[in-house]
């Protein structure tokens, strides 16, 4: 999945990082998914989004358990 920006100039971007104006979580989920592999680390879909909201250091702690 690749985030497209709109064509033309811009003065400035505005990065929504969580999913007020844009749906971002199934890069979010991409990105972890692909990070965590590299540590033979399974982390299932339908976990990942139940932890939406939850702050990256406690997601950490509960894989690392």
């Amino acid at each position: 999945m690749k985030l497209q920006l709109p064509p033309g100039p811009h003065d400035a971007y505005l990065f929504d990082c969580d999913g007020t104006i844009a749906d971002s979580m199934p890069l979010h989920y991409i990105a972890w998914k692909k990070i965590l592999a590299e540590w033979n680390c399974h982390f299932d879909e339908h976990h990942f989004y139940s932890l939406g909201g939850t702050p990256i250091a406690e997601i950490v702690s509960m894989l690392n358990k």
